[in-house]
């Protein structure tokens, strides 16, 4: 495993120090902490960012592919992997480091770790699999996406997705790097827990009458993206003990409703689960001590959708990776 770097958005509640208790330089990866809402934290490379003029995340970041990093003293191309979790992530040291090995050994170009049980969820394609080591992905989220030195070179040359939101940003990075090309990857054997619930402190910034969904909506129709691509949020191929399940195998989709079925459980069988789904409002209860208020646009229905669908996913990027 070659040299990584965390940069966290820390504010006062940031619980980045979870994940530093254990830390050693020979671990071969540093932390930046870039402070926001009074934060006093210090990263291990020994200074704290102020970042307080980022309104947001996505702000924040594009300012890095601006600037390289240079002005905030650190050099970003010195680094195999570069890792953007927000700082409601719990996971402790160990897990930091399974996870950039995970990174390094299947030459990942964009990852996540999976979320796990107590997790505040929005996309079923990131929960932990429990049948898996690893899935192949067609999304990964904003909440903790890491990217590999070639995939941030892109995003280098690339023009920016400027939005404050962030909004969006997901179906620009699988319309631009192409997953089919450069692999993403939930890793199902290093999960995490997100503590808190989903939604940002950027809506007050938000321009007068303009929402996030609209300025995501204007920033893809200027990069000539369309939507639709964030209905496929699913695994192309899970990998368990150094076997392949790919989309095309028999068995996948039943692996993929077994491996998740834990945090989406309902009476009955699973058609009768799903019709559940798409025709009623989720309630708040817990479901195996994961909060279902999780769902919104992205049901498990929908996923399981896009996972009987993949098939399309794979040939139009296929269409598109041989035109590139």
């Amino acid at each position: 495993m070659g040299k990584c770097l965390i940069i966290v958005r820390s504010g006062k509640d940031s619980l980045h120090e979870t994940w530093l208790k254990g830390w050693t330089p020979d671990l071969g990866w540093d932390l930046v902490c870039a402070n926001f809402g009074g934060a006093s934290h210090r990263g291990t490379l020994g200074q704290t960012i102020d970042t307080s003029a980022y309104l947001t995340k996505q702000v924040f970041v594009n300012h890095l592919l601006d600037s390289g990093g240079n002005d905030i003293g650190v050099d970003l191309d010195q680094y195999d992997y570069l890792w953007f979790p927000d700082d409601d992530i719990l996971m402790d040291t160990a897990s930091v480091s399974t996870f950039f090995q995970w990174c390094a050994r299947t030459g990942a170009d964009l990852s996540q770790p999976s979320l796990g049980e107590g997790s505040y969820i929005t996309h079923p394609v990131t929960c932990k699999h429990q049948n898996s080591d690893f899935r192949n992905t067609t999304f990964i989220e904003v909440m903790a996406p890491c990217f590999s030195r070639t995939a941030w070179r892109i995003l280098v040359a690339a023009d920016r997705f400027r939005t404050l939101s962030g909004w969006g940003v997901e179906l620009f990075w699988t319309h631009l790097l192409n997953p089919l090309i450069h692999p993403f990857f939930v890793f199902d054997a290093v999960s995490v827990v997100h503590t808190r619930q989903v939604g940002g402190p950027f809506y007050p910034w938000m321009p007068q009458g303009l929402s996030a969904d609209q300025e995501a909506r204007t920033e893809l129709d200027r990069h000539c993206i369309e939507k639709s691509l964030g209905w496929f949020r699913c695994s192309i191929s899970l990998s368990f003990a150094n076997n392949l399940l790919r989309y095309d195998s028999p068995g996948f989709i039943d692996n993929i409703l077994n491996g998740i079925g834990y945090a989406y459980r309902r009476p009955g069988d699973k058609l009768r689960g799903i019709a559940y789904l798409q025709s009623n409002s989720v309630p708040d209860t817990p479901i195996n001590h994961i909060p279902v208020r999780i769902f919104g646009h992205a049901t498990f229905a929908d996923y399981l959708m896009a996972q009987v669908n993949v098939s399309e996913w794979v040939q139009y990027f296929s269409e598109r990776r041989c035109k590139l």
